[in-house]
This record gives C-alpha cells, structure tokens and sequence, in this order.
C-alpha cells in the first residue's frame, strides 16, 4: 500500500485565530475512524484470520497505513464552507471558537447541522459546549491564547532526573 503523506492540520498553526476568541465549543466524534463503512472492494484488502475463519472490517479500522489521512480529508469534506478562523479539526475532535457568545452560537449550530447531514455521531459526554476556557488536543484553549495542559507539565516537571541511557531515552519519549 503506498503510504498517502496528506497533511494533518496542527493547533500551533493557528494561536492568531485562537487568541480572538473568548468563546469556545469542543465536539469529539464517538469512535470516529468506526463510523465510515468500507465499499466492497475495500473490505477483502482488511481480512485477517480468526480462530473461528476469514473475517473482515466493514468499518474503517485503527491501525491501518491511511485511516488518519482518509479520516481527515472526509472530515475536511464535512465541514466544507466553515472558515479555518471559526473551526478547527484534527481527526475526530473539533473546535468552534468566535469572538461573541452569539457568533460561536450561530457557528456551533452550522457545524452541528454538517456533522448531522454527513450522519456522523458525537460523544456528548465529550463535548463541551459554550465555554471560556476548554482543553482541545492537550492545550488549554482560552481568551489569552493556546497554553499547555497543566497535567503535561507536571509530568515532565516531576519526572525523576534520568540516570541511565534507557531512563534517559524514556524521558525524551515524553516529547513524542
């Protein structure tokens, strides 16, 4: 299979649009990758042997070489016509961000109608709505702008100081 190099998008790409906003709207798609059926001809090409004989995906499955570049064009797809500045995703999480309460209102709702129309499925228990301050891809998203989540911090704050090579490359693991 050749390996598709289509572009993730990257939060750090966008603090100009981020730091406007005082209103925010986090989505995050219930077993996202789960949601997109595979055509017929797809499915054969994700066999694998059980001890029960041949099975095979009929929904897109983790792992595989292209799933997060196919998720994300298919997600670029969704939310087609909404600007940059107002949404932003990265796989099955989505942020809506405004300056007001009423433009995030109203920015909110055509996200939610496309999401809707596509008939994808959120995770409400994940979602948070109509917020100051929300934490979006381990950063915490507020009106001052993109900041670290805290628990990252501590954890490389706290981490003992390496004294071995492999404590040592555990540590740089961290950055990963």
């Amino acid at each position: 299979m050749v390996k598709d190099s289509y572009p993730l998008p990257r939060i750090d790409e966008s603090p100009d649009q981020i730091t406007r906003s005082r209103w925010f709207a986090s989505l995050n798609l219930r077993s996202g990758y789960w949601q997109v059926g595979l055509t017929s001809d797809v499915k054969p090409k994700t066999a694998f042997t059980t001890g029960s004989g041949l099975s095979q995906f009929t929904t897109m499955p983790f792992g595989f070489c292209n799933v997060p570049t196919i998720f994300e064009r298919l997600m670029e797809r969704v939310l087609k016509g909404i600007p940059r500045e107002t949404c932003l995703d990265y796989l099955d999480d989505i942020l809506v961000h405004e300056a007001s309460f009423q433009s995030t209102l109203d920015a909110l709702n055509v996200v939610l109608t496309q999401i809707a129309e596509a008939r994808l499925k959120l995770h409400p228990e994940k979602c948070r709505l109509m917020q100051q301050e929300v934490t979006f891809l381990g950063h915490r998203l507020s009106e001052q702008g993109v900041a670290t989540e805290d628990g990252k911090i501590s954890a490389v704050r706290d981490w003992p100081v390496p004294c071995s090579l492999r404590q040592l490359r555990a540590f740089l693991g961290l950055g990963n």
